[in-house]
């Protein structure tokens, strides 16, 4: 199919098993993918309320378009990316990972909330690799690596966008080491989960350099001998969690360093 596109556009079909150069999902649906369709050459488009499952690894050189009302679910399988993900579907990851591996800044877009499993940044030639612009918000659930000098914008192009690192009662999102010159620019939210367990003290870490405790602040209330306690109800800080209940300013957090050595 060179330099062509491949329009699917009846109820339920059996895609032909080749590599195509356009393809179009269409229509109504289940679409079987086969395992001869390992390669997109330019960009696999979905509409209609088709949907697809993975039955291998499957190379998308330009941008995976899941139309409103379509589900991609990857299947078993890892799939890479070099255009754009725009989701106004439904993406199923399936524990799977995706990989942005473009030529030119990949952007992640759409209408509808997308939950990622892994996500693997490659390194291109321009300064941000992969940029977050999907208006319903991105989470990853497993864990996010990059190359070495690979880029992900955060929070998208102008700074409103929200990608969160899930943390659940079975696992927590994480991200990988950032060798070499690779970064995350933007702002990130992290969350960690807590049973619902009264009164205790827990431990607590952050994935960041050098936090704050109004950092903090603006999920829990922090309460202490220090300027900034959020007991009693501070007027300085808008978006500072207040202290619900409070009637004493006793101290509510502590520090520890591990380098530092214990006392004999």
């Amino acid at each position: 199919a060179g330099g062509n596109t491949v329009n699917y556009i009846g109820a339920a079909q059996t895609v032909h098993s080749n590599a195509y150069e356009n393809l179009g999902l269409a229509g109504s649906g289940l679409k079987s993918l086969q395992v001869g369709t390992s390669l997109i050459a330019v960009d696999l488009t979905l509409t209609g309320t088709v949907s697809t499952i993975g039955v291998t690894d499957i190379t998308i050189v330009g941008d995976l378009n899941i139309g409103s009302g379509t589900t991609f679910t990857s299947g078993a399988f890892d799939h890479i990316i070099g255009g754009d993900f725009i989701n106004d579907g439904t993406f199923n990851h399936s524990n799977q990972q995706i990989t942005f591996s473009g030529s030119s800044t990949q952007s992640i877009q759409g209408t509808a909330a997308t939950t990622f499993f892994d996500l693997h940044i490659a390194e291109g030639p321009d300064a941000t690799d992969v940029q977050l612009d999907n208006a319903a918000g991105v989470n990853l659930v497993g864990e996010m690596t990059f190359d070495a000098d690979a880029v992900f914008d955060a929070d998208g192009p102008i700074n409103n966008r929200i990608f969160t690192v899930i943390s659940t009662a079975m696992s927590d999102g994480r991200i990988g080491s950032l060798g070499g010159s690779a970064d995350i620019t933007g702002n990130v939210t992290v969350q960690r989960y807590m049973d619902a367990e009264g009164k205790i003290y827990r431990y607590i870490s952050t994935p960041v350099d050098n936090p704050t405790a109004e950092d903090l602040q603006g999920e829990i209330p922090i309460t202490g001998p220090f300027t900034g306690s959020s007991f009693p109800p501070q007027t300085g800080c808008a978006s500072c969690a207040p202290c619900t209940g409070c009637v004493l300013d006793n101290t509510s957090m502590f520090q520890y360093d591990e380098s530092i050595a214990a006392a004999s």
